[in-house]
């Protein structure tokens, strides 16, 4: 497993330095800080997956269309590279480090060895790269990242995707166990919380009373071919449309929902 050599520190100093003379939008911004912080949670994995639910809660809920625009950009721009996989698959993610000398490292998959290379490299490559490096790279004299301001953040991301099971559980049923919940979540990954909001609003209209129910819906809106199927034909799964081609729910959900058209308060019927 190969991993980087770097200090977080640096490398969001020199991030801060070179959006003074480069211009990306605020979502890609986001997008590249959301990625760092879980490149440093992997040890600093050269490569690492990341799914666009778990993006779009560190990233203060950003649709999928909007984080796809944001690591285009950052591809772009030199900061990331990526690959997406086949399926239901995480993205792969490749941080490109602003220092100049970056020394990578294997390291073996047991506890025992990982401890002792990520203490013996870290050690001799920091004092390597401290003497070797020929670019300086800008230091701010104080961050601009607010501890406070990052709990308030991550705090309303996890609030996007709560609403979600509470209105499933107030529209279908209470989450029966962490299955169910994981599945919802999952669906929010594939669909986009907009789509899945919807469905789970007319599958409460139906009647229905499981999430199997509202997996077939979203597959059935899919294949109809329509960006918003919910406001085309029959409300009971089975819109209208050709059947020839597929919607791509993730490109045709806002980059901002409108929750005062879902009712949180509904209950479930005895």
């Amino acid at each position: 497993m190969e991993r980087m050599n770097i200090r977080y520190i640096d490398e969001l100093n020199a991030f801060d330095a070179w959006l003074e003379t480069n211009e990306i939008s605020t979502a890609a911004v986001a997008l590249w800080y959301a990625l760092m912080q879980i490149a440093n949670k992997t040890g600093w994995k050269r490569t690492f997956n990341a799914t666009n639910g778990i993006l779009s809660v560190k990233t203060g809920g950003l649709s999928v269309p909007a984080l796809h625009r944001a690591r285009a950009a950052l591809q772009s721009a030199g900061r990331v590279t990526f690959r997406t996989r086949k399926g239901k698959q995480a993205t792969e993610y490749t941080i490109i480090p602003f220092s100049s000398h970056v020394a990578y490292r294997n390291v073996k998959l047991t506890d025992q060895v990982t401890d002792q290379v990520t203490d013996q490299a870290t050690d001799q490559v920091t004092d390597q790269a401290t003497d070797q490096r020929a670019v300086h790279i800008p230091r701010l004299e104080k961050t601009r990242l607010d501890d406070d301001e990052d709990d308030r953040v991550r705090e309303e991301n996890r609030e996007v995707l709560s609403r979600v099971v509470v209105y499933y559980q107030n529209n279908i049923h209470p989450i029966a166990n962490e299955a169910e919940k994981d599945r919802l979540l999952e669906l929010v990954d594939a669909f986009g919380v907009e789509w899945v909001l919807q469905a789970i609003k007319q599958a409460g209209l139906n009647h229905a009373s499981t999430i199997r129910y509202v997996e077939v819906m979203l597959n059935n809106w899919q294949t109809s071919g329509s960006a918003h199927p919910w406001k085309e034909g029959k409300q009971n799964g089975k819109h209208a449309g050709t059947g020839n081609h597929k919607a791509n729910p993730k490109h045709s959900e806002p980059d901002a929902v409108d929750w005062s058209q879902f009712d949180d308060t509904y209950k479930p019927r005895a």
